[in-house]
């Protein structure tokens, strides 16, 4: 993969793993939902949307989109995201209950 030159030093190149994918409306729901335990969870911890995105190497807007639901993180952004908030994967997720649909 080509480094991206638009890219602010010190930002990886990750972040054109989770280039927003085209989301059926299925999934809307489950986006918005992560979003706001993301920003739960930053605003708990402290943080800003920049402070977050400095500590993944990601940028803002990119914190935004995720918390807004606009965008689905990759597993390494998850991964960051997780690690930064310093919490457990599935403290971000819901308990599921019942069985998975396969929409």
């Amino acid at each position: 993969m080509f480094p991206d030159a638009s890219r602010a030093p010190g930002q990886d190149s990750d972040s054109q793993i989770d280039r927003a994918v085209p989301m059926e409306d299925a999934h809307r729901e489950e986006l918005v939902a992560f979003g706001r335990r993301v920003q739960a969870a930053r605003v708990s911890a402290g943080l800003t949307q920049q402070q977050l995105a400095d500590a993944v190497g990601a940028h803002r807007v990119e914190i935004s989109k995720i918390e807004t639901g606009d965008r689905e993180p990759g597993v390494l952004r998850f991964a960051r995201i997780v690690r930064a908030l310093d919490l457990a994967p599935d403290d971000l997720f819901p308990r599921i209950e019942g069985p998975l649909s396969r929409e």
